[in-house]
């Protein structure tokens, strides 16, 4: 049992050095840039805090606290600390790298909850507010609708008389009311 007691003593020696405490403390300032926050702990403050584990620029999981809210940190070595929970979110970032193309998903409670997907490296956009975007790097959704819609109430039928007239008035009408509600719902 050597490698246990090896371990029994590595864990007591990083105690006994303050390595590994867990502090309850309130969120001061979020830098979304550096993934780091400013935090307080019994009046005193501490920059830098880390919002995840590693500080690399790999694609990651990025949660950002709420300022003013309470987050338990943890010292990793002296004077660095990670946030290891926290009680309120404003913003999930995920990441992911690899093939096909990168892609991401933001939730953004600071811009009333937005939701956002990119894939194949951006140029496929999925956006949600208080309406939805779908777009690639040519078309938007409704775009497509519109024109879709337009193409319908312009169509002329041909029949063993000739060309029909155009729609009946009414359908023109239930086409564009059509088109008013996916506007309601969708945006370029």
């Amino acid at each position: 049992m050597k490698g246990a007691a090896e371990l029994k003593e590595l864990i007591k020696s990083l105690n006994d050095r303050g390595i590994g405490d867990i502090l309850l403390a309130t969120v001061k300032k979020v830098d979304e840039g550096t993934c780091s926050c400013k935090v307080t702990v019994d009046g005193m403050e501490i920059v830098n805090v880390r919002l995840k584990a590693v500080k690399d620029e790999k694609p990651s999981l990025k949660i950002f606290p709420k300022e003013g809210s309470d987050v338990l940190i943890q010292r990793i070595t002296d004077g660095d600390y990670m946030v290891v929970m926290m009680t309120e979110q404003v913003k999930v970032v995920w990441e992911m790298d690899g093939s096909p193309p990168p892609a991401s998903l933001t939730i953004d409670g600071k811009s009333g909850g937005k939701v956002l997907l990119h894939a194949d490296g951006g140029s496929t956009k999925i956006e949600m507010d208080t309406k939805v975007r779908v777009r690639n790097q040519i078309y938007g959704l409704l775009e497509l609708i519109h024109e879709f819609i337009d193409i319908c109430k312009d169509e002329i039928h041909m029949t063993n008389a000739g060309p029909t007239v155009s729609l009946n008035p009414a359908n023109k009408v239930l086409f564009t009311v059509l088109k008013e509600k996916f506007s309601k719902l969708l945006k370029n």
